[in-house]
This record gives C-alpha cells, sequence and structure tokens, in this order.
C-alpha cells in the first residue's frame, strides 16, 4: 500500500515539463484525473497505465510532495494540469514520463526489454554478432550474442553462448531511476518475482521469490544513466 507524505517545502519532480508536453503514465495502477490540485480533490476518472495525457499551462504551482511506492523508496511530484482527452484536470507528475512505456500485454518475443527498445527507439545497428556452432543465418534463434546500439545512446547486449545460463546488460541515458523502476516493473516483474531496493546503492533488485531457476536483476542509474543487467540460469 502506498503512503502519501506531505513535504512542507516545494519538491521538484525529476520530471521537468512544460506546455503540450505528451506525457505516459507509468504507474500500473494508473493515476487519478482530479478536479483541483490536490489529492484530496474529486476524481475525475481514472487514467490506466500506458496512456498519455498533455501537459496544459497553468500559473498555479502546487506543493510539493512524495509517495513511498515501495519500502525506502520514494517517488517525488507534484500535481500539474493536463488535458486527457478532452477532460482537464490535475494528476500526481511522479508517476508521468517523457518515456514510451512497455505496452502491457507480454509479447512472443525472445527477449521483451529488446522487443520494447526495438518498438520504441531507432536502432543504429547490431554489433559483435555471434552465432551457435554452425548455425548460420540471421534468424535470430542462431544469434548467441550481439550488441545493439539505439539513438541517444541507447544500448542492449545480450550473451547465451554458454550453457550455463545468459545475461543482458542495458544502457539507457536521460532516464531517472524513478522512470527505471517502473519501466524494469513492467518488463520483468510478475507473481514469481520480488522487488527490493537498496538505498545506499540507489539500486533496484529483482529475483525470484524461492530458491530455484529463473533471472535477477539489477537496476540502477549513476549521473543521469540507467543500467540494467541481469542473468539467467539454472
Amino acid at each position: 500500500m502506498r503512503k502519501s507524505v506531505l513535504i512542507l517545502f516545494v519538491i521538484l519532480s525529476t520530471l521537468s515539463v512544460s506546455a503540450q508536453d505528451t506525457l505516459t503514465v507509468m504507474a500500473k495502477s494508473g493515476v487519478f484525473l482530479r478536479s483541483k490540485a490536490d489529492v484530496k480533490s474529486t476524481s475525475l476518472e481514472k487514467i490506466t497505465y500506458g496512456e498519455k495525457v498533455v501537459t496544459v499551462l497553468d500559473t498555479f504551482n502546487s506543493e510539493g510532495f512524495v509517495i513511498e511506492e515501495i519500502k525506502d523508496f520514494f517517488v517525488s511530484g507534484r500535481m500539474i494540469r493536463v488535458n486527457y482527452k478532452g477532460t482537464e484536470g490535475y494528476v500526481f507528475s511522479g508517476f508521468l514520463t517523457k518515456f514510451p512505456m512497455p505496452a502491457s500485454n507480454k509479447t512472443e518475443a525472445r527477449m521483451h526489454d529488446l522487443y520494447y527498445l526495438q518498438t520504441n527507439f531507432t536502432s543504429i545497428g547490431k554489433y559483435d554478432v555471434k552465432r551457435y556452432g554452425s548455425c548460420e543465418g540471421d534468424d535470430e534463434n542462431c544469434i548467441c550474442s550481439s550488441r545493439e546500439k539505439f539513438e541517444g545512446g541507447i544500448e542492449h547486449y545480450f550473451t547465451s553462448c554458454s550453457e550455463i545460463g545468459n545475461g543482458v546488460n542495458i544502457t539507457i541515458p536521460k532516464m531517472s531511476i524513478v522512470e527505471a523502476y517502473f519501466m524494469a516493473k513492467s518488463l520483468y516483474l510478475s507473481d514469481y518475482y520480488i522487488i527490493f531496493y537498496d538505498k545506499s546503492k540507489n539500486e533496484f533488485t529483482i529475483r525470484p521469490r524461492e530458491s530455484g531457476p529463473g533471472c535477477e536483476y539489477f537496476i540502477s542509474e549513476k549521473n543521469g544513466i540507467v543500467k540494467i543487467k541481469y542473468e539467467c540460469g539454472c
């Protein structure tokens, strides 16, 4: 259950917005469109995950506040005015992002994160491609290791040439740790996994609830660059 904490001074959200910005809801539970810049005001409707809103110029600067998303991890923001399908109201900026978010339904793609990058960002090309044994051709099932680069400095590297397991490293510049948290939850979290936050490292870990086969994910941010790495195996 989320906890809201009112701060007596303005906390600037990690999200910097201006009029006519198109933003995406990144909270899986959605966000309420409210009649006033007050979380206790009337809810006009609930905007679901992945839906888009457009910011509206508003000279009123609401007080900032934080919400405890999970233990020791807080999302900061304020109520900002937006237009959602013709209806204007206020939403919590901490649950909005300029980044596209992964589709809520899982794909049949070999790697959900690579599919997300390929469908939302422009690929520059694949590099360092390796194939299994004598396997030839462009069939992705033949490739056991490759590095794909995207515009904006985004990079995805994976290797599964070893029989022990496979590993992935992803770099995304200009993404905040809050945005990385919500993106990772959508891509990797399920009933089989649990997520922890280490505030001393500013890092999330997603791992199986019980010992056994699966993947262990590490999501961190430093100097405005998000890094995601994980290994999967038995």
